[in-house]
């Protein structure tokens, strides 16, 4: 980062502790110029009536680029890997993962990789929202994320629930035996 040269994006409020549940990340769009150099990028994400908002597009505009590269997420998958390769001054590859194995590969292989253990050693992370800094290049990538056991764990109940009602038997037996429910079952 070069302190008073590098302009920042966030994405912060599409993953504060209150709207949490609100937004995923649908897609992703990666700027290109020159020599597949990224020039920035920006996030979209989907809230819980389906409407794509914008984030925040992290590049220079001044800049033309000569090509985007998107990867898009559907409803069923998630994003949970970002591996980073880091050239003398900026960014020089990403490669963004999906649960269920989409990926989107930008940029050159000049740099090396910066290994984020925590967030690429398993698919057992969602990415909730996107953030960094760029000048000409993207110079800067971070990202929220959470344990998904953590991200569902509060809901789980809610789908176990929903597929058990599935079942006739186990359906009949609760409507039978719901005046002897309590509010809280």
């Amino acid at each position: 980062m070069h302190y008073g040269e590098t302009q920042r994006f966030y994405d912060d409020s599409f993953s504060t502790k209150d709207n949490l549940y609100q937004y995923r990340i649908s897609q992703i769009k990666v700027f290109l110029g020159e020599k597949n150099n990224i020039l920035g990028l920006q996030a979209f994400y989907k809230n819980t009536k389906g409407e794509e908002v914008p984030g925040a597009e992290g590049r220079d505009k001044n800049i033309k680029e000569l090509d985007i590269k998107k990867l898009e997420i559907p409803p069923n998958d998630f994003l949970c890997n970002l591996r980073i390769f880091v050239g003398d001054d900026y960014i020089t590859k990403l490669i963004f993962s999906t649960r269920k194995g989409r990926e989107l590969i930008v940029g050159n292989d000049d740099g090396e990789d910066r290994i984020v253990g925590a967030l690429n050693n398993s698919k057992d992370n969602i990415i909730l929202s996107l953030f960094g800094g760029y000048r000409k290049n993207l110079e800067l990538i971070s990202c929220k994320y959470v344990p998904i056991s953590d991200y569902l764990g509060p809901t789980l109940g809610y789908f176990e629930l929903k597929k058990k009602l599935k079942h006739e038997d186990f359906k009949q037996n609760i409507l039978n035996n719901i005046q002897n429910l309590s509010e809280k079952d």
